[in-house]
């Protein structure tokens, strides 16, 4: 079979995925990028700044990107030439996803809608009334649904797709790989400690965030000025423009045990995982969010927000992390201590693995080669 995925820019988690689904012998995929713009260098508009993700994104797996000019009828003679059992639109805010899943059903290809979107907040009225006539609509142009968490699965539901209709293919992440970059030497641990001011063996809290007004982690930081000393040191990780308001409050309290990393290239991210003790998610909106994943795969307990998609499915309470009301520091605070004190890192380390055994790569691939055995005919 042939599959055939439309998304925007390779990311850091589905890259590595792609070239993971293509060593399937028995089937193909093949990616159509269609922003050109964001080939060799990607803009993050929330931290102003490019990213270079340090890891190579684009070999091992068949991908073209849509050319500047032409670019629909381009569109068009891809998938007609190409065949595909099932093409997956990777969203539909832009164009040429909509497009491609016409052009698609014109031509008889079946099609799937992949989304993330979550219900966090309650739409008004009229808009609830608008996107059930759009997904009444959706439902004739789309064989098939795929979710990226049970959060999305219950979005669709309640939008009118049928659970049958539905699979999941999720962000996920390179559990193995790392696994393996956060098992650290004695002297690789001491040298990151060295590297970003971390003294001796103190207990490490760990934050990796945007620091804007979506992901800004004030939580995490009024949570941590309220908590009673000896406490842990708060490693924030990231950049914004809340930065320097975050510093101020830091500085304000008397923090002097919060270090500001910056911004950390992706590859460096592992080591800090291996160094930390837990890892805290504090975003007030993230339907996903790969980080909790990569950090229970470096065997850490998680906390997140109760706004955070990812740790409705990837958290068990009270065994390998916890979730905390969104907007309230004292509840978070009070699960950092709970936590801190339990300190049970090999029963952690066997729920994450026991978790993650089914939000992984192969899981991910199998849900898409089902999906496409039910929606179209193998060639």
């Amino acid at each position: 079979m042939k599959i055939g995925v439309v998304v925007a820019h390779p990311t850091q988690f589905e890259g590595p995925f792609f070239r993971y689904a293509a060593r399937d012998a028995a089937h193909d995929i093949r990616i159509i990028y269609t922003d050109l713009s964001r080939k060799d260098n990607i803009y993050d508009p929330e931290i102003s700044a490019n990213v270079s993700w340090g890891i190579d994104l684009l070999s091992g797996y068949q991908h073209s990107w849509m050319p500047s000019s032409g670019r629909m009828r381009w569109l068009r003679r891809d998938i007609k030439h190409e065949k595909y059992d099932l093409l997956i639109v990777n969203g539909y805010s832009r164009s040429e996803y909509l497009l491609a899943a016409l052009y698609a059903r014109f031509l008889g290809t079946p099609t799937a809608l992949r989304l993330d979107s979550v219900l966090f907040d309650r739409a008004s009225r009229t808009k609830q009334f608008l996107k059930k006539i759009m997904f009444r609509g959706f439902t004739h142009l789309y064989q098939h649904f795929f979710a990226t968490s049970t959060l999305t699965i219950e979005y669709l539901q309640r939008y009118g797709i049928k659970r049958d209709r539905i699979s999941l293919f999720s962000y996920a992440v390179d559990n193995d790989y790392f696994k393996e970059k956060s098992s650290l030497t004695p002297e690789t641990k001491a040298s990151l400690r060295t590297r970003y001011n971390l003294p001796g063996e103190d207990r490490i809290i760990l934050s990796v965030t945007k620091f804007n007004e979506r992901e800004a982690p004030w939580d995490l930081l009024k949570a941590f000025c309220d908590m009673p000393r000896p406490r842990p040191v708060l490693l924030l990780v990231g950049d914004g423009d809340q930065r320097s308001l975050l510093e101020q409050h830091a500085l304000n309290h008397g923090a002097d045990d919060v270090i500001f990393a910056g911004y950390v290239p992706y590859p460096e991210l592992p080591g800090l995982y291996g160094i930390a003790t837990i890892f805290v998610h504090p975003t007030h909106y993230e339907p996903w969010g790969v980080s909790v994943q990569e950090a229970l795969a470096c065997g850490l307990p998680v906390i997140a927000s109760s706004r955070v998609g990812a740790g409705y499915d990837l958290i068990e309470p009270d065994k390998n992390g916890a979730i905390y009301d969104v907007g309230n520091p004292q509840d978070l605070a009070n699960k950092l201590i709970r936590l801190l004190e339990s300190d049970r890192p090999d029963l952690v380390v066997q729920e994450n693995d026991r978790i993650l055994s089914k939000w992984n790569y192969d899981s991910s691939w199998r849900n898409v080669i089902e999906a496409t055995r039910l929606v179209g005919t193998p060639q």
